[in-house]
């Protein structure tokens, strides 16, 4: 049940994210981090839920099924079976949160 519900609550993520794509198809920041709405700054910026999953995502631990090789790269530690949750929920959306946030205008 609680991976169904994981697996629910990032399908309304990702669905969330589509409307949102939709309502404004830019996806780079057109403005200077000074220059933003209070409104805009918060889509901007990560929550503790946030940095936790972030913070989760990177810890290496013996009963994980990835890690982190010795240049950084992202590596399979043991086999992993099709459609195994691998993160938190929302590490998708948090990620676009710092790409975009990182994203010089017309890039």
């Amino acid at each position: 049940m609680t991976l169904l519900y994981g697996e629910v609550k990032g399908l309304r993520n990702q669905n969330n994210t589509l409307r949102e794509v939709r309502n404004n198809p830019s996806l780079s920041l057109s403005k200077p981090l000074a220059e933003l709405s209070y409104e805009e700054s918060q889509e901007l910026t990560l929550d503790e839920d946030d940095i936790g999953v972030l913070r989760d995502f990177l810890k290496v631990s013996h009963s994980s099924h990835v890690g982190f090789g010795e240049s950084g790269e992202l590596i399979a530690l043991n086999a992993i079976k099709r459609d195994e949750v691998l993160s938190d929920t929302g590490l998708k959306d948090i990620l676009e949160i710092i790409i975009n946030l990182h994203t010089p205008p017309g890039a």
